[in-house]
């Protein structure tokens, strides 16, 4: 398994640049996932950098939350993709 949050949060912050001012929806930073999932910068950062020899579960739920209470319809699929590796 490999984290593909960054390239989920460059996919939906294209997605709204694309949108008119008035109706773009603000993309929450990795800090302000990291806080609103309840997760330590530090923690987070290594998720995202697939720097963990263990996905936390729970702290991905909790970021997928935070990404659903901002707006975004975001499913485990979207952070996450399959790899042989």
């Amino acid at each position: 398994m490999k984290i593909v949050l960054t390239d989920y949060l460059k996919k939906i912050k294209a997605e709204e640049k694309a949108k008119p001012l008035g109706q773009r929806r603000h993309i929450p930073t990795q800090t302000e996932i990291a806080e609103m999932a309840g997760v330590t910068k530090q923690a987070f950062s290594e998720i995202v950098n697939n720097n963990t020899v263990a996905v936390n579960r729970f702290a991905l739920a909790a970021s997928i939350k935070a990404l659903r209470d901002c707006g975004f319809d975001t499913d485990f699929n979207d952070v996450l993709t399959y790899t042989d590796d």
